[in-house]
């Protein structure tokens, strides 16, 4: 089984997009990225150039992909075609288009267990697909098994984004298994903070897990400081239950990510960031945005487009 991360934080943006290849099927996880506000701070241009590069990536392993698979409609998570967006996720609907075409798309089902804004986009990117007139078969995920000659893709029953109950909704996790190997792919569950998803994830017991850490940044925020911690014991567990770890994405978006990594590495050596697993250097970049405004000052015209209004700055790619 073949396995290379395309895009994660430990690589500069906001993603978990991974390419699958095994007994001749080729798989893209979550193929979309992305930047977010942080410090009351639009991305510094070093972050906007990590998006370009990633975006590049993605679009060129969709090329050589049979099935995408989308865990849910967070768009750091696919590739949105509704608009042109420069600010966040650098989408350009007649370029991204290329990444679904002539594709099998398995996707995070629309009609249950979804929150209203992810049912909006959901429906959004299907109406796309239809005006762009592309060769599409897409199939909703949520529990179902799909079977490729040698290779099943079992989507699990959706998992919490974070807490039990919370209003960011749900996330499909997908399993790919052969006879003798199996990766389990885990975004955004964040640890899992959700005790109950926990036991799910160390039941399942694959060769391989590619999860989402908890969101060291948000502790006593947005997510509570107990929920955080439950979050990380869950992944320590996980950890001593699997062969290899790749944890990535929300915890790396404060600069506590370092010492949980190492405490990880102490209980299971093959734990990895999804640089780690590309033999690079981890780049986590969201959380150093200060510091890369303060020691790397952007041009005049980057700070002429940050001026700009709103909604030309959607449609006007900064300077970079």
């Amino acid at each position: 089984m073949k396995v290379v991360p395309v895009a994660a934080e430990s690589m500069g943006v906001r993603s978990m997009c991974t390419y699958v290849e095994v007994k001749g099927l080729r798989i893209l996880l979550d193929p979309g990225a992305a930047l977010g506000l942080r410090f009351s701070l639009l991305p510094h241009p070093v972050e906007y150039k990590a998006l370009v590069e990633a975006k590049r990536r993605i679009k060129e392993y969709a090329q050589r992909a049979d099935v995408i698979f989308i865990s849910h409609y967070h768009y750091d998570h696919y590739a949105r075609l509704d608009r042109t967006d420069y600010v966040w996720s650098w989408s350009i609907p007649d370029e991204d288009i290329i990444i679904y075409d002539d594709k099998e798309v398995i996707v995070k089902s629309w009609r249950s267990k979804i929150n209203v804004s992810q049912r909006i986009r959901a429906h959004r990117l299907l109406r796309a697909l239809e005006n762009f007139k592309v060769k599409v078969k897409i199939h909703e995920a949520d529990g179902k098994v799909f079977e490729y000659d040698e290779v099943k893709l079992r989507a699990l029953e959706p998992g919490p984004h974070g807490e039990d109950g919370t209003a960011l909704g749900y996330v499909v996790p997908l399993l790919i298994e052969t006879e003798d190997e199996r990766l389990l792919f885990v975004p955004d569950v964040q640890g899992p903070i959700s005790d109950r998803y926990r036991d799910i994830i160390v039941h399942i017991k694959a060769n391989i897990i590619i999860i989402g850490g908890p969101p060291l940044y948000l502790a006593g925020n947005k997510v509570s400081k107990d929920s955080v911690q439950r979050g990380l014991r869950n992944l320590k567990i996980i950890a001593s239950q699997y062969d290899e770890v790749i944890v990535d994405h929300h915890m790396l978006r404060d600069p506590a990510w370092y010492e949980v990594m190492a405490e990880l590495k102490s209980i299971n050596k093959n734990v990895k960031t999804m640089a780690e697993y590309r033999e690079e250097e981890n780049r986590p970049l969201e959380y150093l945005r200060r510091e890369l405004y303060e020691k790397n000052k952007p041009s005049e015209d980057f700070i002429r487009w940050l001026n700009l209004r709103r909604e030309e700055r959607y449609r006007t790619p900064p300077p970079i």
